[in-house]
């Protein structure tokens, strides 16, 4: 049986992660077509009843494969998203550049609602006070969250499994990861299948 509470939790968020895109899109199409080789941009939106300043870095690097994306939250009020493109392999690339963005969006999104949504700032993480290593990062109550609601994002937009998602991801820091690797794919597989019962799964 779908639980409607899945559903609603699996969804929350999707309009505002669909307008927010298509508006860094629309500026992503500008950037490319321009001489620029960077770009800073500014969008105010609304968030929770809460007027957010998102403030977009975008950088031309044809000394990368494809695109790199990753974002932050600044403060209270402002989210940060940095987007480096290879100019050379666009418009090629672009929906997978698309899934990217709405993943970091919702990502950065289910950070800022942790603890908004309880009346609290976002403090810094046990990571980043102690220096912890990238296993405790990932397997951070509030990591594991915003990582999940990002695959999804980016699992609906690329029509892929959540599941085969999760795996680019993490087979990407094998590496970095090493002998945790397993740890990590395990603990993230058991909250996923617990947390996102509708998402689309390769089992």
């Amino acid at each position: 049986m779908i639980k409607l509470t899945s559903i609603l939790v699996e969804g929350r968020y999707s309009k505002i992660v669909s307008d927010w895109t298509k508006e860094i899109v629309k500026i992503i199409k500008s950037f490319l077509s321009s001489k620029k080789d960077y770009l800073l941009k500014t969008l105010n939106k609304q968030l929770l009843d809460r007027d957010v300043e998102i403030t977009i870095e975008f950088n031309k690097l044809k000394d990368i494969e494809t695109w790199e994306i990753s974002g932050i939250i600044f403060d209270d009020n402002t989210i940060g998203i940095n987007i480096a493109i290879n100019p050379e392999v666009f418009p090629k690339k672009f929906n997978e550049i698309i899934g990217a963005i709405k993943g970091m969006i919702r990502h950065e999104i289910e950070h800022f609602t942790q603890f908004y949504l309880k009346g609290k700032p976002v403090p810094k993480s046990n990571f980043e006070k102690t220096g912890g290593s990238f296993l405790e990062y990932l397997l951070s109550p509030e990591e594991t969250a915003a990582y999940w609601h990002q695959f999804l994002e980016i699992a609906k937009n690329r029509k892929m499994a959540i599941d085969n998602v999760m795996l680019n991801f993490l087979n990407k820091q094998k590496s970095r990861l090493g002998s945790d690797y397993n740890k990590v794919k395990k603990q993230w597989l058991k909250y996923g299948k617990k947390n996102f019962p509708n998402a689309k799964w390769s089992f």
